[in-house]
């Protein structure tokens, strides 16, 4: 009960946080996905599972892959396939801001050329 009170606490100031919570990634970031690929208890399991949804969502790209690649290196398959989740996600939410500002971003590319 304790630990899905605790996870739940994260995942609303992520929430409303956002960005400014990057640092506190490395210090969660492995014990909750362990706690995401545990098959002992469902509900902390998919306790874990959202929030670490959440952290996808709501941090930078960067800090979410640096934390996985430190973190979490891992032979549970379990643990490798909630990574790559949360990497795709984290990368298709900036995938489309990236290609919203595709034609600012050439003119960058022309002008610094």
């Amino acid at each position: 009960m304790v630990v899905r009170a605790g996870i739940s606490t994260f995942s609303a100031l992520f929430t409303h946080l956002g960005q400014s919570m990057d640092s506190e990634i490395d210090f969660l970031m492995g014990p909750v996905v362990k706690k995401a690929s545990d098959g002992g208890n469902k509900f902390i399991r998919d306790e874990a599972i959202e929030f670490l949804n959440v952290i996808s969502m709501t941090t930078s790209p960067i800090s979410l892959c640096k934390s996985l690649l430190d973190d979490v290196l891992a032979k549970n398959d379990s643990i490798r396939n909630i990574m790559t989740d949360l990497i795709a996600n984290s990368l298709q939410k900036y995938s489309n801001y990236i290609i919203a500002t595709r034609n600012l971003v050439s003119k960058l590319i022309t002008t610094l050329a």
